[in-house]
């Protein structure tokens, strides 16, 4: 019943026009650059890796994560924040999953300031996920500039390539671990990865610019 429809992937917008025959309009998500520093700092005596989600959910792929973690001798710390009480019997397998590993829980971090934090003194930002539409954690990892390892769906690829990511193959734990530790050996080819999807936010992913476009949508509707 709705006037216009948008969504926020072009395979969004494939599947409706596919399924229902339906027009949509594609607009992405992106985020605030910030150009001050953020004043809150999160400090730790640790290195660390970090995973993040709202809902921490089989779809978000934690438990390919914690059993590539398992596949090698990783000298840094896990730390995963988002809502791990969404799916009981999920809970209970990556908890399970999580003894004997160096793993901490965050529970959900509903301040950004803090997310961010945690985002930008990370080692890599790690991103599992079997389907997403076009994720904000992603993106906020991005405008970190931090090293992200993300898994290939179709999702992920339609914001990023190869040469500002590095991609393993969804729900493959041998080859998430094999890409884990080529990261770590090779710190500054990661950098450079990190810089150019920040670039790629830069230009095309920030929301004072992404706001118009719905400004066009409600314009066309008037």
């Amino acid at each position: 019943k709705a006037d216009i429809v948008t969504c926020v992937s072009r395979e969004e917008s494939y599947q409706y026009k596919n399924l229902l025959n339906l027009d949509t309009v594609f607009i992405p998500n992106g985020v605030n650059l910030m150009k001050d520093p953020i004043s809150k700092d999160i400090f730790t005596d640790y290195e660390y890796l970090f995973f993040g989600a709202g809902r921490i959910m089989k779809t978000k792929g934690l438990e390919v994560l914690l059993y590539a973690i398992k596949k090698i001798n990783l000298k840094y710390k896990l730390l995963v924040a988002g809502d791990l009480n969404q799916t009981p019997y999920y809970k209970k397998e990556i908890l399970a999953l999580s003894k004997n590993l160096d793993v901490e829980y965050l529970g959900l971090i509903k301040n950004k300031n803090d997310l961010l934090n945690y985002l930008r003194h990370a080692k890599i930002f790690i991103f599992p996920s079997s389907h997403e539409a076009m994720s904000m954690m992603l993106l906020e990892a991005a405008s970190q500039r931090i090293p992200i390892i993300c898994s290939d769906i179709i999702a992920n690829k339609a914001i990023f390539n190869d040469d500002q990511v590095l991609y393993f193959k969804v729900d493959d734990s041998t080859n998430l671990a094999d890409k884990i530790k080529w990261a770590l050996e090779n710190k500054s080819e990661m950098q450079k990865k990190a810089e150019q999807a920040f670039e790629k936010l830069r230009l095309e992913h920030q929301w004072k610019n992404i706001a118009k476009e719905y400004d066009k949508v409600y314009h066309k509707l008037f």
